[in-house]
């Protein structure tokens, strides 16, 4: 086709420049977008952890909404009510956590003593041998980084709480604005699929929910039996072990053996006899809590096998930490489900 300029040429959609200037701008934004990962890993992290907590907190917003009340002051309610939870926990923990350390420091000249008349110090011979190795150990250097080690532990304490916090502030904002955020999402799907796919997202979402609701129920019935244990057995510490029993169940696979370690450790400090029932009373409780309260918990929620509980959440740690050992399980019964619905069909229809 021809105007005043003369003939036009071929379209560029071929050309070798082109086709490298493209390939080179799409690298460029890859490598921009891994940097921007990198450097915006603890906000994604602390966004992710803000949309599985409120996608578990949506269960009971769903339930008031679904009653007639508006979601706005589901959520306002639901705050409400976990503030009062968390205030509860604190004002539960704080006490006996003070308790606890004024008793240790209360007992520190006694294991001072008792490490002064060990065979180590007994074995220095007269007192300017142990004054002589006091005083190597006592050096700039060391105190500086004992000092530095303190700094380091305290403000990584400080910027924990200060994350933790944030956290939970822009739990709320997610909580308040989900439905926007789904269907904001799902608008990105053509019309034709749009409808199979929110169907899909809210399946996923619906398991997460159920595991998060689950996983706190389980790990408050744990912390319970462990506490009545303590109470009925003379365990010290009761309700703090109960607390690190519920917390550590949180974990997959491994939390309950971890809590139930704890509190037999406790207990062998005040003799064998009753380390060794606590044992057989937490291998009973796990069975039963395996066998029994799981599967009537989880059943519905996540369908995946122990296996890949395990390596789910190994793989988890090792992307995310903490966070991702405790959103392994329902992010891999989600993939799962993906696979089953979506993919597995369309390989059988080929």
């Amino acid at each position: 086709m021809a105007d005043g300029y003369g003939e036009r040429g071929r379209p560029l959609t071929r050309s070798p420049f082109l086709i490298g200037l493209t390939a080179a701008a799409g690298a460029l934004v890859a490598i921009i977008t891994l940097i921007g990962v990198k450097q915006l890993s603890t906000i994604l992290v602390m966004l992710f952890a803000a949309f599985f907590l409120a996608v578990g907190l949506d269960r009971p917003v769903a339930a008031l909404t679904r009653r007639g009340m508006r979601r706005g002051v589901a959520v306002l309610l639901v705050v409400i009510a976990g503030n009062l939870l968390a205030c509860g926990f604190l004002g539960l923990v704080v006490p006996v956590v003070a308790e606890q350390a004024s008793a240790f420091f209360a007992a520190v000249p006694g294991y001072v003593d008792k490490l002064m008349n060990s065979a180590y110090f007994t074995g220095l011979g007269d007192s300017t041998d142990l004054d002589d190795r006091l005083t190597e150990l006592l050096t700039p250097q060391h105190v500086a980084g004992l000092a530095s080690g303190l700094v380091n532990g305290a403000a990584s304490l400080l910027g924990a709480i200060f994350l933790g916090g944030t956290t939970l502030i822009l739990t709320l904002f997610v909580l308040a604005a989900l439905d926007h955020l789904k269907a904001g999402a799902y608008h990105f799907v053509p019309a034709s699929r749009r409808d199979r796919v929110s169907r899909l997202g809210d399946a996923a979402l619906d398991k997460i929910g159920g595991y998060i609701v689950g996983a706190l129920s389980i790990a408050a019935f744990a912390g319970s039996a462990a506490l009545l244990w303590c109470l009925l057995t003379g365990i010290p510490y009761p309700l703090l072990l109960a607390l690190v029993v519920a917390l550590l169940d949180l974990i997959p696979q491994v939390g309950a053996t971890l809590g139930s370690t704890v509190v037999v450790l406790v207990a062998l400090s005040q003799s064998l006899t009753l380390a060794l029932i606590t044992i057989a009373f937490f291998v009973a409780y796990q069975a039963v809590e395996n066998y029994i309260i799981y599967p009537r918990r989880m059943g519905k929620a996540v369908q995946i096998s122990n296996l890949a509980a395990i390596v789910g959440a190994l793989v988890g740690a090792a992307l995310f930490g903490v966070i991702g050992v405790l959103v392994a399980i329902p992010v891999y019964a989600t993939i799962q489900m993906i696979v089953r619905e979506v993919v597995f069909p369309r390989q059988d229809s080929v």
